[in-house]
């Protein structure tokens, strides 16, 4: 029985080991300062907290932080951050998102088991495409209508182009440049186990995820902004998990808990999602171009109604939806 015992320990031991050497450390250090890159594929295992300071830019006279935290380079990543946290004392971009490689296909990235808090604007942003897409509008409404009415020439000395036109084009350009539902590129990105709470303000949403195949599960996502989740792509699976938006920022009629965009065969299932602030949106999911996505088992509260669509061609299957 000693013996056995004994082995056993062994075992452990030696598995211990092997799961320790499989594991790329990954912790701040004066060369890499407070940011990490993830230039190959492999499992990344976080040892401490990251908690950048800000600091103080005499051009603009006021304390600023990094753009963003965690650059991700490369497909097929797991970040475990082990229980540790990512928080920045200064207002950020966001804390995890794609690197700056041109052309750079990322993919299969998982971010587990830890906290993302802080002021920033947006928690994770990945994209299947090379690079994550750092702006939120899916309709020509998401842009400040201020913009859109501003009919003053940018440079009158180079001609008549107005800001309202500029804007509306650089929209389109955005926007012919996202595929249909069915020819988007894999995603494979995978939320899971993380508490994300962001404190900006001015805007924030907790995660934007680009490209087919996605998933967020067991998170708790909490933002003082006007959107939980922007999922783009087909066949996302969002599962058990919480959401809270407070509603602080700019007020869009596609404001919602979760925004789906070109998201079809999409999957909401066993969450609870919570809408507060003054002026909250009505739906708790908000369509764009989304068809047949099912709202399984959920629990929401503060919205008058479950989902709206912009457009004729989304469409929603509800069922078990406790409506508080």
């Amino acid at each position: 029985m000693k013996h056995y015992f004994f082995i056993s320990i062994l075992m452990m031991s030696v598995q211990a080991s092997a799961q320790s050497a499989d594991c790329i450390p990954v912790a701040p250090t004066e060369a890499r300062g407070t940011s990490a890159h993830f230039e190959k594929p492999g499992r990344y295992c976080v040892q401490q907290d990251f908690v950048p300071k800000a600091y103080y830019d005499w051009h603009r006279q006021q304390n600023v932080g990094q753009e963003s935290f965690f650059y991700v380079d490369s497909p097929d990543v797991l970040i475990d951050l082990g229980g540790h946290s990512l928080r920045p004392a200064a207002a950020a971009r966001s804390l995890i998102e794609n690197g700056s490689q041109v052309g750079q296909k990322v993919h299969d990235v998982t971010v587990r088991n830890g906290q993302l808090t802080g002021p920033a604007w947006l928690g994770v942003t990945l994209g299947a495409f090379g690079t994550s897409f750092s702006r939120p509008e899916s309709l020509l409404s998401d842009i400040d209508p201020k913009l859109l009415a501003n009919d003053k020439a940018i440079m009158p000395t180079l001609g008549p182009r107005t800001f309202s036109e500029a804007a509306r084009e650089s929209f389109q350009t955005y926007r012919n440049a996202v595929p249909p539902a069915a020819q988007f590129p894999r995603g494979g990105f995978v939320l899971e186990k993380l508490h994300i709470r962001l404190t900006n303000k001015r805007r924030s949403i907790g995660a934007m995820l680009q490209g087919a195949d996605n998933i967020v599960r067991d998170c708790t996502i909490e933002v003082d902004g006007t959107i939980g989740l922007y999922l783009i792509g087909p066949r996302a699976v969002v599962e058990n998990n919480t959401i809270i938006i407070h509603n602080v920022g700019p007020q869009r009629p596609a404001n919602a808990a979760i925004k789906l965009d070109r998201a079809d065969g999409s999957v909401i299932r066993n969450n609870r999602i919570v809408i507060k602030g003054k002026g909250a949106p009505e739906q708790a999911v908000s369509l764009i171009e989304s068809k047949d996505v099912r709202f399984e088992n959920n629990t929401v509260t503060g919205a008058k109604v479950i989902y709206k669509a912009f457009d004729d061609q989304s469409s929603l299957i509800e069922s078990g939806t406790v409506l508080k």
